[in-house]
Parts: C-alpha cells; sequence; structure tokens
C-alpha cells in the first residue's frame, strides 16, 4: 500500500476512465478493463512485499532515515524501468553487483546508491505479507 501511484486514487480513476473509453469505442466491452484494473490492484498490494517499509526493519541499529530514503529511491526509480525485485530474491552478495550496474543505468549518484544499497541489505529479511 506504500506505492505512491496507489495514493493518488484520481490516478487510477484516469486510467480506468480512459481505457474504458478506449474499449467503448473499439467495441472490446468490459473485459479488457478489468484485466487493467485487476493488475493495477496487484501491482499495489505487492509493493510492501517487494519493498517492505522502513518500519517493518528490525534492525534499530540503522538510520531510520537514510533506510527511508533508499527505499524511496528503490520504488521510485528502480520501478521506472521494471517492476519493483522482492529485495529477497537477491543474496546479500550478489546486491551491490545490482545497486551498481542498476544505479548506473538510472545515473544515481554515488551517495543514492549507497542509500539503495543500506536500503535493500537490510530489509532483505523482513517477511512478506501475508
Amino acid at each position: 500500500m506504500n506505492n505512491p501511484m496507489c495514493k493518488r486514487g484520481s490516478f487510477l480513476a484516469s486510467i480506468s476512465r480512459r481505457f474504458r473509453l478506449w474499449c467503448e469505442r473499439r467495441g472490446r466491452g468490459l473485459a479488457p478493463l478489468l484485466l487493467l484494473t485487476g493488475l493495477l490492484l496487484v501491482g499495489c498490494v505487492n509493493i510492501e512485499n517487494a519493498a517492505p517499509s522502513v518500519s517493518r526493519i528490525p534492525s534499530a541499529r540503522q538510520d531510520t532515515a537514510a533506510l527511508a530514503h533508499g527505499r524511496e529511491i528503490y520504488v521510485s526509480q528502480c520501478t521506472t524501468c521494471h517492476s519493483a525485485q522482492r529485495v529477497a530474491k537477491f543474496s546479500a552478495s550478489e546486491w551491490p553487483g545490482i545497486v551498481h550496474d542498476m544505479g548506473h543505468r538510472a545515473k544515481l549518484a554515488p551517495a543514492e546508491e549507497r542509500a539503495v544499497l543500506e536500503y535493500v541489505l537490510a530489509a532483505r529479511t523482513v517477511p512478506p505479507v501475508k
């Protein structure tokens, strides 16, 4: 539920309205609209499992502001090219290379790369939401 797109109900309404009009003009009925709406809602529900909120990270030794910044970058920048990957999908030894490579592609500053890496390493131990 922390996906910024989910917080804006007008965004979903706008997309649904445009898609519904497109379907009506082409005589496709409501099936494509229902599929699109379902896919958008599934994406909103799964972001907490892909990128757990900082409040769910058990380690109190970490700087929560830095972790929140890393999560913000992860959710906003990493999802511009692809869907958010579950942070637990990759091992702690794989993440530095992934963040470096993807950070270069996303034109992240070195401090932003460090913030993302700190976040994913701390968040990868958080169990998924049921």
